[in-house]
C-alpha cells in the first residue's frame, strides 16, 4: 500500500482526468478500435492500492505506443509533457519507479530521439535509408522492450549512428556485463553510454576493414 496524502491524491486524480480526456480525443480522432479501459472513479478512490497506480502506468504506456504508431507530433509532444509530469507525481507520492515498469520512460526517451529526426518529420525527405531504419526501430521498440532485448536496441543505436539511444537506455539499464559478453570486450567499471558507443563503433569499423 502507498500512503498518499489528500493534497497529493487530488493532484494524481486531476492528472488522470486530464490525461484521459487527451487520450479519448486521440482515439476518436484516429478511430482506434481499442478495448483499453479508462480508470474509473471507483479506482481513483483506491489510489493507495499499488495495483491502481500500475494500471494507470500501463494505460499511459499503451497510449504512448499508439501515439507513436501514427507519428502524430502534436499529440506526441503533449504526451511527452504528461509523462514527465507523471514521473514527477510518482516520486512525490513515494512510488519507486525502478521497482516496477520503467518501459514507459525508456520508450519515451528513445522515441523522442527518433521523432525529432528531420527525415521522420518531413514526408518528402530524401534521407530514405535512415528513415527506413528509424521507422523500423520505432515499430519494433515496444516488442524489444517487452522481450528485454536490449542488445538489439544497442545494435540499432549503431546502425542509426545515434549514440543517444545507447546513452538513454543505459540510464535505466546496466548493460555492461551483457555488452562485454556479446561484443567480446572489456569495459571499465565506470563508463558512460557515449564512450561505450564509441568503443563499439570502432570495433565495428575495425572488423569491417579486416573483411
Amino acid at each position: 500500500m502507498i500512503n498518499i496524502q489528500k493534497e497529493k491524491r487530488e493532484k494524481v486524480i486531476k492528472f488522470i482526468e486530464n490525461f484521459q480526456k487527451s487520450k479519448d480525443n486521440f482515439y476518436i480522432k484516429y478511430k482506434f478500435d481499442t478495448k483499453e479501459a479508462s480508470i474509473s472513479k471507483e479506482e481513483l478512490s483506491l489510489l493507495n492500492d499499488e495495483r491502481i497506480i500500475n494500471k494507470i502506468h500501463n494505460n499511459i504506456y499503451n497510449y504512448a505506443v499508439n501515439v507513436v504508431s501514427v507519428k502524430d507530433f502534436y499529440d506526441y509532444n503533449i504526451l511527452k509533457s504528461n509523462v514527465k509530469r507523471w514521473k514527477r507525481i510518482l516520486r512525490e507520492v513515494g512510488y519507486d519507479i525502478s521497482l516496477y515498469n520503467i518501459d514507459l520512460f525508456i520508450y519515451m526517451d528513445l522515441t523522442s530521439t527518433c521523432m525529432n529526426k528531420s527525415c521522420i518529420k518531413d514526408n518528402i525527405s530524401k534521407e530514405l535509408e535512415p528513415k527506413i531504419h528509424i521507422i523500423k526501430f520505432i515499430k519494433e521498440l515496444d516488442g524489444m522492450l517487452s522481450r528485454r532485448d536490449y542488445i538489439k536496441i544497442v545494435k540499432y543505436s549503431l546502425i542509426l549512428c545515434e549514440p543517444s539511444l545507447l546513452e538513454k537506455l543505459m540510464y535505466y539499464i546496466d548493460l555492461k556485463d551483457e555488452l562485454e559478453s556479446v561484443y567480446n570486450i572489456k569495459l571499465p567499471q565506470k563508463i558512460n553510454g557515449k564512450k561505450i558507443y564509441n568503443i563499439l563503433k570502432n570495433k565495428e569499423k575495425n572488423s569491417n576493414s579486416i573483411e
